[in-house]
């Protein structure tokens, strides 16, 4: 039996390190096990990592107690979440915390409670000392956060006074909140009552007819009644006193908060791969449960349309039929549904799904049935790769290029892809990255012999899913669609100012025509982009944000993308009064009411963040397009990533060069492989399909490259750029963001921190590091925090980050997909 346990605890300080503490006789302990330690005057929750015979340090304290009898992550995920923690600069336990149930949570209290009230002569204390000692008596125990809500910033220093006076004691106590499973109960008859059934009907319920109604609708129920349905339908009397009675037993059964059980879903006949598809496939069988293949990890290169998730259905029954399990992570919610739908045809009821977009309590069963064994493939967006999946055989990371992969917004701020990559090395399974546009660095890593690329060049097309009445019809059409790039310079000084183009306008009324669908992709939200002064320049922003007011007409507001901030529209310029204020740009919104206007007879829906802020909100327009009972869709981003509507045979991409002039090293790269993305929806079905990027920047190679679909080329193009300018993949990146409301604190400790990383660089003689900045982040001011960035590039930028002390207002980002 060990006398010391290694303990990662709820607290930011020293990052990936644990503390020593000693184990008592009575506590049998367990690595992975939740327990309670005293950290400082506090007693906090904390994670086992390790037992051992020699503690860190000579001076240790007991572990208070154990909440979990048996341990809450396996070894496995105590790896994993140790290498988070050292590869990106976090706490240990925040990574930890990653791997919890859903809704699990320990949070310690501090509380406030009097010493012997009885023996306080009030007469001594100030009246606000007073009033603290009597709300305090009145209430026995009171939270401090509530106590300094209630009475505002005098609270902390007359609290600290009256403890040294031993009056007031303070504690701290922990309160546990979690998801539990959800029973329903039940009644059925009491055995008794089944074998004398006949002489209860003639002795006791003569006058009661609705319980023999009751009586006899259970006799032939053998399952039971829901107890609630029985009292609505038999009366709560009734069913109350023949419970009291012992003439109804009641039980409970556990209720499966089941998030496809009110999905209806069509079985699928068998996939006939092509050749590609097979060649693709049988490379990635061949490494699933084979501990010796040594290319496990791939990346699977497709065209948009090449049927890649037809190898993923392919692969995925193979590694169940090796008697393993499968993951398929995809970027965002509103894919889940459709790839859930084309696996759940070969695999029904095979299927557990994972993602923020399900309720509390859906997420929790979910999470639990997965670990129990009880589904053979998870389908999930990015925090289901921490779903705790038994006999881990197969990763398909659907559409790997998306930034959405990312977790940038918090700590720890990881990456999926790399997540993966570290899961399929400790638990051998194989990892399939696929894409129609991938990042620069898979791409290179793949050229680098890191991942084994497999490529598939051509389209295949889909007949099943047409939808009737399209009669443009081709006996075979695997090509890419057409894509026409519109100078949207030209059309200006011809005196067309309007969203559409010429050439758009006439190609969208014969698709319109022939009855084929069509979707328009606009990078922007809301009614338009921006409110201008005529008069002096200025633009309308946020107070809170350095960003721009996007006017929304549907509640004629102006309102900031970033923290929600809404205003009246202003009469006036603010500087210089006056009255020439006109809105620029737009958005979704306003192209929905250009085409209602222009072409009122057709179905129209929006997929923005706006429309889709309700539950299964993404599936019913998805749903809705993909019937046919809408013609035109318009969306945001969220419509460019791997949706499948065979019926599509016209693409539109209203403003193609958004995002262009964006000072961050992947602006490049985002547009292009939106545009990739974009115009791949179109011509996936036995029509030829059109592509029409309207745009400001003609001869920009993303543009042109996207054009093309060239990804070659872009790749050529852009790599030269960013080795140039010793960007990844060539280079390291670690982001220290800075964030204060204070704008002169802000800078001052972002200039402190640069000096001395620049000195331990000198110092280390850590020549191949370069510290960046500080320099104003863009925007400058978000939610009222101002943003200061430093950067460390070069080979090895983690050895000049390691062990420096972190300022409590920075934020580290290793391996940064955008410096915005």
């Amino acid at each position: 039996m060990y006398s010391y346990a290694e303990i990662a605890v709820d607290s930011p300080a020293n990052l990936h390190s644990t503390f020593s503490y000693s184990v008592p006789s009575l506590i049998k302990l367990l690595p992975g096990q939740v327990v309670l330690v005293p950290f400082g005057a506090r007693i906090i929750p904390g994670v086992v990592i390790k037992l051992t015979e020699k503690p860190q340090v000579s001076d240790t304290r007991d572990i208070v107690c154990v909440l979990e009898d048996s341990p809450l992550l396996s070894e496995f995920q105590l790896d994993l979440a140790l290498w988070i923690s050292e590869y990106y600069f976090c706490s240990l336990f925040d990574c930890l915390k990653l791997m919890f149930p859903p809704g699990f949570r320990i949070k310690s209290k501090r509380v406030l409670s009097i010493i012997n009230f009885h023996k306080i002569c009030l007469n001594n204390f100030t009246d606000f000392q007073r009033i603290i000692i009597n709300y305090i008596n009145n209430r026995r125990i009171v939270s401090y956060d509530k106590l300094q809500n209630a009475f505002g910033e005098q609270v902390p220093l007359t609290v600290k006074g009256l403890i040294n006076n031993n009056v007031i004691k303070s504690d701290y106590i922990v309160d546990s909140t979690r998801i539990k499973s959800k029973y329903i109960k039940y009644v059925r008859l009491a055995q008794n009552v089944i074998s004398n059934y006949k002489d209860l009907l003639l002795e006791q319920i003569k006058r009661s007819p609705k319980k023999k109604v009751l009586l006899d609708a259970l006799l032939s129920n053998t399952v039971g009644m829901i107890l609630s349905e029985a009292r609505k339908t038999y009366g709560s009397s009734v069913v109350n006193s023949m419970i009291a009675k012992n003439w109804l037993e009641v039980y409970s059964v556990q209720f499966v908060r089941d998030p496809l059980s009110k999905k209806s879903f069509f079985s699928e006949s068998n996939i006939n791969l092509t050749s590609d598809q097979k060649n693709v496939s049988l490379n990635i069988k061949n490494s699933i449960g084979n501990l010796k293949f040594k290319d496990k990890t791939f990346l699977l290169f497709g065209v948009t349309g090449s049927g890649k998730t037809e190898v993923y259905i392919d692969t995925v029954f193979n590694c169940i039929s090796k008697g393993k399990t499968a993951l398929i992570l995809v970027p965002e919610i509103s894919l889940t549904y459709q790839i859930v739908s084309r696996f759940y045809k070969k695999f029904p009821n095979k299927i557990a799904v994972l993602h923020s977009g399900l309720t509390p309590g859906q997420r929790f069963d979910q999470w639990q049935l997965i670990k129990s064994g009880r589904f053979e493939i998870v389908i999930g967006s990015r925090s289901a790769i921490f779903a705790p999946i038994p006999n881990l055989g197969l990763i398909v990371l659907d559409e790997e290029h998306e930034w959405t992969y990312k977790q940038s917004d918090m700590a720890p701020r990881y990456h999926t892809r790399e997540v993966a990559l570290k899961i399929a090395e400790l638990r051998k399974a194989t990892l399939v990255l696929g894409s129609a546009s991938p990042s620069l660095v898979s791409y290179k890593n793949a050229l680098d012999g890191k991942y084994k690329l497999l490529k598939m060049n051509k389209r295949v097309r889909d007949f099943k899913s047409l939808i009737k009445g399209n009669n443009k019809l081709l006996e075979k059409n695997d090509s890419m669609p057409s894509i026409e790039i519109i100078d949207m310079r030209d059309e200006i000084k011809k005196g067309n100012n309007s969203i559409f183009s010429k050439r758009l306008n006439e190609v969208f009324q014969d698709s319109l025509n022939r009855g084929d669908q069509v979707i328009f992709f606009v990078n922007r939200r809301g009614f338009s982009s921006y409110m201008q002064c005529n008069g002096c320049g200025l633009t309308v922003s946020c107070r809170r944000c350095s960003i721009a007011l996007t006017y929304y007409r549907d509640i004629d507001r102006l309102i900031c993308n970033y923290c929600g901030y809404k205003i009246v529209i202003p009469v006036r310029c603010s500087k210089c009064s006056r009255y020439q204020l006109n809105k620029s740009g737009f958005g979704t919104q306003a192209v929905f009411e250009y085409i209602k206007n222009n072409f009122p007879h057709i179905s129209i829906l929006r997929m923005d963040r706006d429309s889709t802020n309700l539950h299964n909100s993404h599936e019913k327009i998805l749903n809705e397009f993909s019937s046919g009972d809408a013609q035109v869709l318009i969306g945001t981003q969220m419509i460019t990533k791997g949706l499948h509507f065979p019926n599509v045979n016209l693409v539109g991409a209203l403003s193609a060069d958004v995002g262009l002039g964006l000072p961050d090293f992947t602006s490049n790269e985002r547009v292009f492989q939106l545009l990739c993305q974009v115009v791949g929806r179109s011509g996936r079905g036995v029509s030829e399909g059109i592509g029409i990027l309207q745009t400001l920047q003609p001869e920009h190679h993303s543009v042109i490259s996207a054009s093309s679909q060239d990804y070659e080329s872009f790749y050529n193009i852009e790599s030269d750029l960013r080795k140039n300018k010793f960007n990844p993949p060539f280079q390291n990146l670690i982001r220290l963001l800075f964030l204060h409301p204070n704008k002169a604190k802000c800078e001052q400790e972002a200039i402190d921190f640069t000096k001395k990383a620049k000195k331990k660089r000198d110092d280390m003689s850590l020549n191949n590091v370069v510290v960046l900045g500080p320099n104003p982040a863009y925007p400058n001011r978000v939610r009222g925090n101002y943003r200061w960035n430093v950067v460390f590039r070069g080979d090895k930028p983690r050895d000049l980050l390691k062990d420096m002390i972190i300022p409590r207002i920075c934020s580290v980002d290793v391996d940064p997909i955008s410096l915005l």
